[in-house]
């Protein structure tokens, strides 16, 4: 386990090894109420602040994160359990999205003049103007990556932050914060509230919190969501998925092979696109089959450096894999995996279930684990349809060598992300929106429009040519009635 959670504080573990790390006190209600005073007066500053004030910030913040790169490796991988490569990655991809996200800074968020369309003595313009103050919610599995990813858009966009991260992995916040107060003018424009489920209540809750963005699982996102409903508070919500490939009879084999095997088991399957069914046309699954069994013979999962797959960050999470494991086992399921060469109670082997029931909770439930369903059918038609079926829609993957074929069929899948021919990369284009259909959430981060969803659009109007009085006032006399009908069938009609 990562975390052990008492009234107090949370006594952080690694999971890989059992070793304790530290404890962190979790925020008290004084604590969280001081510190959206601070944001919220912050604010009245950092709101006003122009797009180059805040891209110069991001590019030091950036930059301090590089310098540290290797203090979050070792924070990342010692409190979630992952391997140094994967860690390595977060650290890479979050500058990355921060980078890009600074160069689009003004493209996404300066003003933008609009046509005043027939009212040509008219002038209109779009101003993209920051909320206030951001409330964020952080996951676990990616405590960097999915952190600074709207941690960076929130303050670009103008706002000021309040962070909570997960409770089960709040070191590299901590660390976050530790960089970010050394490199700003102002350390309230981020700060960070350590705590549990109560934290975030209260986050959500909070009259000063204008915007919310969460970052989690579907069941907790619809509380969320219902909760900002009540008060009429945007949110932005990245749940869960319970992604698909889809391998047609002309694929390049070894590579969907090479792709799905990466997919479904790096970061120990804990990742929300992750790859957790495959649709497999009958035509090559038994080759497609042995492609994976020979690629799954170079994994090992362990806690040391040669081992490929990591640890299971949450007990909780390795006890419904394991059950997800079992169940499909008892329905005669047959199940492929690499041996068990370490502790059972840290780490799941990565594990193949074939054609396993719909009926059952690892075709329709996220499963978050090192565990692949792989499913024979008999056409692209079945394999779009099954797709489709489930409740989730963030990710896909579609893998046949015909690029025309591969692009209609993702015009069919519903879900927020299609890769063709490749699996996991769409998060990684900052310049891509990233987010779900269906019970996937709600909202985008990344791309213009992750900046943008961290705006209020504001429409302005102004005379061109100021006239005595507007043509559609009142005391207008039934002549101009009957010209005006005119104009509308002339124009219109």
């Amino acid at each position: 386990m990562s975390a052990i959670i008492t009234n107090q504080e949370m006594k952080c573990y690694n999971p890989a090894t059992g070793k304790h790390l530290e404890n962190v006190p979790i925020s008290t209600s004084k604590q969280i109420e001081e510190t959206f005073l601070k944001s919220k007066s912050a604010a009245k500053s950092f709101n006003l602040s122009t797009i180059s004030q805040r891209k110069t910030l991001m590019n030091r913040f950036r930059k301090a994160i590089v310098n540290r790169m290797d203090d979050f490796i070792q924070t990342i991988c010692s409190e979630t359990g992952k391997k140094q490569f994967e860690a390595m990655l977060e650290v890479m991809i979050s500058a990355d999205l921060m980078k890009n996200q600074s160069k689009h800074a003004k493209k996404a968020l300066a003003s933008e003049k609009r046509s005043p369309g027939i009212y040509l003595h008219k002038r209109g313009k779009v101003e993209h103007r920051p909320f206030g103050v951001a409330g964020i919610i952080s996951p676990w599995n990616y405590p960097l990556i999915l952190t600074i990813s709207p941690v960076a858009e929130a303050l670009l966009a103008g706002n000021t932050v309040v962070l909570k991260p997960s409770e089960q992995t709040p070191l590299t916040s901590i660390l976050l914060k530790k960089i970010f107060d050394s490199i700003a003018d102002n350390p309230d424009i981020f700060q960070i509230l350590p705590g549990a489920a109560e934290t975030g209540k209260a986050i959500v809750e909070s009259k000063y919190a204008d915007i919310i963005c969460f970052t989690g699982s579907t069941a907790i996102g619809k509380i969320i969501a219902q909760s900002c409903g009540e008060r009429l508070k945007p949110c932005i919500l990245e749940l869960g998925g319970k992604d698909a490939m889809i391998v047609l009879e002309d694929a390049n084999l070894k590579r969907a092979a090479k792709a799905c095997i990466w997919g479904g088991f790096s970061n120990a399957g804990q990742t929300c696109i992750s790859i957790e069914r495959v649709y497999v046309c009958e035509s090559v699954f038994e080759r497609f089959v042995e492609l994976l069994k020979k690629e799954m013979a170079n994994l090992t999962c362990g806690p040391n450096p040669e081992n490929r797959v990591g640890a299971m960050t949450m007990k909780s999470g390795l006890a419904k894999v394991k059950a997800q494991i079992q169940e499909a086992e008892s329905k005669g399921c047959a199940i492929y995996s690499i041996p068990q060469l370490e502790d059972a109670t840290r780490f799941i082997p990565p594990t193949l279930v074939f054609d396993p029931p719909e009926d059952l909770e690892i075709c329709s439930d996220e499963t978050f684990g090192p565990v692949i369903s792989i499913h024979k059918v008999e056409d692209e038609k079945e394999a779009i349809e099954r797709t489709n079926q489930s409740q989730y829609g963030l990710a896909a993957n579609i893998f046949t060598k015909n690029k025309r074929r591969g692009r209609k069929i993702a015009s069919k899948i519903q879900a927020g992300m299609i890769c063709i021919n490749d699996a996991l990369i769409g998060y990684a284009l900052a310049e891509l929106p990233f987010g779900g259909m269906k019970d996937s959430g709600i909202g985008r981060v990344h791309g213009l429009e992750g900046l943008k969803a961290f705006s209020q659009q504001v429409s302005i109007v102004e005379n061109r040519i100021t006239l005595g009085k507007e043509f559609w006032w009142y005391d207008l006399s039934e002549k101009f009635h009957g010209t005006m009908k005119k104009i509308i069938r002339f124009w219109y009609g």
